[in-house]
């Protein structure tokens, strides 16, 4: 699938702007290990359910395995699907007797989009990458095969996790999520499926459902869209919580103009702290094959300001940006 991007485009008389593809998916980036968003309520669930999202590990980021989702109040319910790229792990913890998270290890690539899902199915757990069924734990010979617990006072939350009765907070693995899914059913069986890209829509068995995908660059609170209307708030549940940077993709450019005896053209980029975008130019959009890599930024802040060496007097130029690192000539 091409890559979304947004052109910029300068001429010594005007200044225009014009998307060329349709918006594409935005995400919610969690690059620091404290990076959560505190959910109120719980779930409820017996012997199915299933917890599932759509990942990336960045390459530019400091990756290291931990929450993506978890529900917990003391030994009553602990619910959690964890990942990293050397494991996928989940539980659905029963009533007090488990032996903690279902895991395994794996190989999971960085800079591309992956879904991870943890289902308990009746008598059976099994953990899924990209569809592909990559480990099972048969509960029938083991003290777990017993109904899921659940609390009516458990809390919620993506990312970070702060568990009842410890002192500090778990940590959220390093990445970013597309959207998350709580369900009340075993949506996955068999070895291998197809699992959704783009965020589902809800239906009867979905409990938590989080859209990334088109959240504006400092919300400060989310909607879920499953029918129990909870309300994600970020940088909350424990003290010295961070919020996780909401970044849009395409990532949003603006121009910005250098005055002078010569005007220098830029761009203003707003897109991801630690994502690498690349900037190309093109002198003719007739030919889609003409763009040249001018540079690869990686951001340390949400916003960028860049201008190019090369005046508008001199040459019309036109700009897009792309999700990187890009070839540079």
């Amino acid at each position: 699938m091409k890559r979304p991007t947004s052109i910029i485009i300068y001429s010594l008389l005007a200044v225009f702007f014009a998307a060329t593809t349709p918006p594409a998916l935005g995400y919610a980036l969690f690059s620091r290990t404290t990076d959560t968003i505190s959910v109120n309520g719980h779930t409820f669930a017996t012997y199915q359910m299933t917890i599932e999202a759509r990942v990336l590990f960045p390459s530019t980021l400091m990756l290291s395995g931990g929450r993506i989702f978890s529900e917990q109040k003391s030994a009553a319910c602990d619910k959690a699907l964890l990942g990293a790229t050397n494991a996928i792990a989940g539980g659905a913890w029963v009533g007090g007797s488990d032996a903690g998270v279902f895991s395994t290890n794996v190989t999971i690539s960085v800079n591309g989009w992956h879904h991870l899902a943890f289902v308990r199915d009746a008598h059976e757990q099994r953990n899924y990458i990209d569809g592909v069924l990559v480990v099972t734990r048969d509960l029938t010979a083991t003290p777990y095969d017993q109904p899921i617990g659940n609390s009516s006072s458990s809390f919620m939350g993506i990312g970070a996790f702060l568990y009842d009765g410890y002192a500090l907070p778990a940590a959220s693995f390093i990445g970013a999520i597309s959207w998350v899914r709580v369900s009340g059913n075993a949506r996955y069986s068999g070895n291998f499926v197809m699992p959704p890209t783009a965020a589902p829509a809800p239906d009867a068995a979905t409990q938590v459902l989080f859209d990334f995908t088109s959240i504006a660059p400092g919300t400060t609170t989310l909607q879920d869209l499953s029918s129990n209307n909870f309300v994600g708030t970020v940088a909350a549940g424990f003290s010295g919580a961070t919020a996780p940077t909401f970044v849009p993709d395409p990532p949003l450019v603006t121009i910005a103009l250098y005055p002078g005896v010569n005007t220098y053209p830029g761009l203003t980029i707003t897109g991801g702290t630690g994502i690498t975008y690349g900037i190309q130019y093109s002198t003719n959009l007739a030919n889609p094959n003409s763009w040249i890599g001018l540079t690869n930024l990686t951001f340390t802040q949400p916003t960028e300001l860049w201008y190019d060496s090369v005046p508008a007097s001199q040459q019309q130029r036109f700009y897009r940006v792309l999700q990187g690192p890009i070839p540079i000539p």
